[in-house]
């Protein structure tokens, strides 16, 4: 839950010699396996996808996670560099937090809604934002030609990708996750030293795809 605030932690079983496995979310210090997907590698497919598919001159907004949290400021970061900085002609009017929560990203968007007049994509952090701006677009009657991106491939992003109101999840494979920490703990127990880390891909869910996640 809080990458700095485990480091203790971690360097007390460092020091008693006992392996840690950091499980989803890194810790800022200590030695330890991290298992799990890099967040900004999320980031990163949502830029590629929107980079590909936003029009000439695009106009964008983003809804970003808790502020100060590392997760937040890497996905934001993968965004940027995979279409931002390839693409000068998007310009981004307005980047606010929503909390990673689906009625604040509502809230949020509401606000965008009366604000301007014009824009072509809501890009948020995870789905549950994502959500609450398709909500608000749909109450405002605003949604026709505005692409959205969430993360995390819920249930009811999936439903909204397949008909045709998201545009785009990042599905995070929690069984492939569970299933490396296993695996670096039978290489521990097998004498073998640990792996430094071991990553799982995040994985883009789109409309030509989604049935394949549905169904899992």
């Amino acid at each position: 839950v809080d990458y700095q605030g485990i480091v203790p932690g971690v360097e007390k079983a460092n020091a008693a010699g006992i392996p840690v496995i950091a499980l989803g979310i890194e810790s800022a210090g200590g030695s330890y396996t991290f298992v799990g997907s890099k967040n900004i590698d999320a980031g990163r497919l949502q830029g590629e996808f929107m980079k590909a598919k936003l029009p000439k001159d695009a106009k964008i907004l983003y809804l970003q996670g808790t502020p100060g949290l590392y997760h937040s400021q890497e996905r934001l970061q993968g965004f940027t560099e995979a279409c931002l900085k390839s693409r000068p002609d998007v310009k981004v009017l307005a980047n606010l937090t929503g909390n990673y929560d689906r009625a604040e990203g509502m809230k949020v968007t509401e606000d965008w809604v009366q604000s301007f007049k014009q824009f072509d994509a809501i890009i948020a952090a995870n789905d549950q934002m994502a959500l609450g701006a398709l909500q608000a677009l749909k109450t405002a009657n605003r949604l026709k030609g505005v692409m959205i991106s969430g993360i995390d491939g819920t249930g009811d992003a999936l439903k909204a990708i397949k008909d045709g109101e998201m545009s785009q999840s990042i599905f995070q494979n929690a069984r492939g996750q569970a299933e490396g920490a296993y695996a670096v703990i039978k290489t521990i127990m097998s004498g073998q030293p640990a792996p430094d880390e071991l990553l799982i891909p995040f994985e883009s869910i789109v409309a030509e795809n989604v049935d394949k996640y549905m169904k899992k």
